[in-house]
């Protein structure tokens, strides 16, 4: 087991001398294994069988303070509304910039929710989907019965999702955004997200509140039903959508709240996961504006490590 200081040392480290074009490349056996909206999940071989979720965008001290409260707050807020998240530790480091890591057990991706799906048999795909829909929907009763004004949802995309051999679970492992709504106004940590693009286009996005829309769409069980239904398509497996489709809506039915949500259509899916692809590689391609005009014309730092090409559909 790797204690705290010693983390934060090695993570440190590599933050002073990583190259954020290509990190692989660089100190410690950088190997990325999965890429976030607005983070990198790597390990190092200085830390093995650790998962490191790196979180960028912060401006000062003050800033990652902040965040990473708001992730133990909401770890608390998802363990009261039943649902299990991943153990999970987070690091404030200062190397070139502030950044937080999230420090997490690797696990098998064997059995991650969209690996499953992708590779299991049709019977298994009602546990799968099923499992992670009575978790999403425990959370938002509770939110239904709060009487402070605090709500929080999970991330209800199979990818953030991991079901132990055991049989135990399914544990959320993706809690980098805290989401979080106090009186019905989001609270989530949206600051880093606006900062990651063009200046002028984030502060229009953050005008109409383009990432505080998006996290509404989790405190709605069937817009997050359509969320997790939709995002099969970016794993590739369309094929499987109808069936998966049935199978949510037979739950559903089951449901006190299906008497008053109507089922989900395939085309209410497609065009879902559509307007949710079209919205996310946007911002990338504005990312990617904002990476070569801060390094290569301004000589700075632009400090998100983005992914190559994404296939969305």
């Amino acid at each position: 087991m790797h204690d705290r200081d010693h983390i934060t040392r090695i993570v440190t480290s590599f933050e002073e001398q990583v190259d954020l074009y290509d990190p692989e490349g660089g100190p410690f056996g950088c190997r990325i294994i999965d890429y976030g909206e607005l983070s990198v999940v790597l390990t190092l071989n200085e830390l093995p069988g650790l998962a490191l979720k790196r979180m960028s965008g912060f401006v000062d001290e003050n800033e990652t303070a902040q965040y990473v409260k708001d992730i133990y707050e909401y770890l608390d807020l998802l363990r009261q509304r039943g649902v299990d998240p991943l153990p999970a530790r987070c690091l404030a480091v200062k190397g070139h910039t502030h950044v937080v890591y999230l420090v997490q057990e690797l696990l098998n991706k064997e059995r991650l929710g969209n690996f499953i799906v992708r590779t299991c048999d049709e019977s298994e795909l009602n546990p799968v989907l099923t499992r992670v829909a009575d978790v999403v929907v425990s959370c938002l009763r509770h939110n239904r019965l709060s009487t402070d004004g605090i709500e929080a949802a999970a991330d209800s995309q199979l990818s953030n999702w991991y079901f132990p051999e055991s049989g135990e679970g399914p544990l959320l492992i993706d809690i980098g955004s805290p989401i979080k709504r106090i009186n019905g106004k989001v609270e989530a940590f949206t600051e880093p997200i606006y900062r990651s693009g063009p200046w002028l286009i984030g502060r229009i996005f953050k005008l109409f509140s383009i990432a505080e829309d998006y996290f509404n769409d989790y405190f709605d069980l069937r817009l997050a039903l359509l969320d997790l239904l939709g995002n099969l398509y970016k794993e590739q497996v369309a094929d499987r959508i109808p069936r998966c489709i049935e199978i949510v809506n037979q739950w559903l039915e089951n449901q006190p709240e299906g008497k008053d949500i109507d089922p989900v259509m395939l085309k209410e899916v497609k065009k879902y996961y559509r307007q949710d692809a079209f919205l996310l590689e946007l911002v990338l391609q504005l990312r990617r504006f904002k990476r070569f005009t801060t390094n290569k014309i301004f000589r700075g730092r632009y400090d998100y490590i983005l992914p190559g090409k994404i296939k969305r559909l």
